[in-house]
């Protein structure tokens, strides 16, 4: 079939074989990596696909590089390691592309979202459409983030709910804690972040690990947090929800994001309309939104020292500093991520790409 395919990945070894196969109707399969930690590179090679490299700034970039390569076909199929390509599905493609006289530039498809096995139909917005499939040469990925709205966190019972969580975990009321809150996948690191508070070299700081299991355990963060020497600081809650969310938002003194790559990071803007400062990689695209307000530490690269550097640093902020920092970001969310600005940036985008009227 003449339509060549461009698949991006970080540490996609588990997703990625499967997504090769549903594309094994192209012989141009291109993949562009983020520079993976796992066997990715290892599968698309075997796969007798194309590797590209780059490291990840941020998805339009990333895309606009992969597009940018020279592609054997005049048909591009771009999907993510997580996607496939149904069967049923090969024949629509190649009738639309070996359509003599076709006028179309960009083909929009609805993407069915899978659990264990099962068509999620009524809990994922379907039908949306993406557009896909495209000419080579006449697209190009523009970067236009518009942040879910973030209701600001009721503060007003703080030290109760921030006192009964410590004393929950058996945390010292003087404790200095950082809170990760996220799924346990490796593109977000939980196991970079519990390293970075190891060698932070603070026996005050505490850890909180909340989030569902995925290609992380909570026993692959407990074994390396025992591992370091703080497996008596790092406390491993597992998923929770609703208030008591906030309740362990309330019980920290800052989040930490290490992640590879964060659209916007919901999480980290909650936390911040909990009063919470912010330690956040690049590849948080929160972290640019927010420098100027100083409610954060925005790590410059993504080596292990620099995360251990700024961990140290918020263990020598003293608590009442803290609490400025939280504040301003507090009314950072409050100025830019209410519901009436959201409804604005909706507006604007529909009223700039002329989709909506």
């Amino acid at each position: 079939m003449n339509i060549s395919v461009l698949i991006l990945t970080y540490d996609e070894a588990i997703n990625l074989p499967d997504c090769l196969r549903s594309v094994a109707f192209s012989d141009d399969v291109v993949v562009l990596d983020s520079r993976s930690t796992d066997q990715t590179v290892e599968i698309v090679e075997s796969a007798g696909a194309t590797v590209l490299q780059r490291p990840f700034d941020n998805y339009a970039a990333q895309r606009n590089f992969g597009l940018s390569h020279d592609f054997k076909y005049d048909w591009i199929l771009m999907l993510d390691a997580d996607e496939r390509i149904p069967a049923d599905f090969v024949d629509e493609l190649r009738s639309v592309t070996e359509q003599v006289g076709n006028p179309v530039t960009l083909y929009r498809m609805r993407r069915k979202d899978m659990f264990m096995g099962r068509w999620l139909k009524r809990s994922s917005g379907y039908p949306t459409w993406f557009g896909r499939l495209f000419r080579k040469g006449a697209v190009r990925v523009e970067r236009e983030i518009i942040p879910w709205p973030v209701e600001l966190v009721d503060c007003s019972d703080k030290v109760r709910r921030r006192d009964k969580i410590r004393a929950e975990l058996k945390i010292p009321h003087e404790a200095k804690v950082l809170i990760y809150f996220g799924r346990l996948h490796t593109m977000k690191k939980p196991l970079e972040t519990i390293q970075a508070v190891a060698s932070g070299g603070d026996e005050n700081l505490h850890l909180l690990i909340v989030g569902n299991e995925q290609d992380v355990s909570l026993r692959d963060c407990y074994e390396l947090a025992c591992q370091l020497g703080v497996g008596d600081r790092v406390h491993l809650v597992g998923p929770v929800y609703g208030e008591r969310k906030y309740d362990y938002l309330l019980a920290a003194d800052a989040y930490i994001s290490l992640s590879h790559r964060e659209n916007f990071n919901h999480t980290a803007a909650e936390s911040l309309s909990a009063g919470l400062p912010l330690i956040l990689s690049p590849g948080n695209d929160l972290q640019g939104d927010i420098a100027a307000e100083k409610c954060s530490w925005g790590l410059c690269d993504d080596e292990r020292g620099t995360a251990s550097d700024a961990v140290e640093q918020f263990c020598s902020v003293p608590s009442d500093q803290l609490a400025q920092m939280g504040t301003r970001g507090r009314d950072w969310v409050g100025r830019n991520l209410q519901f009436p600005t959201f409804a604005e940036r909706i507006q604007s985008a529909a009223s700039k790409y002329g989709k909506i009227k």
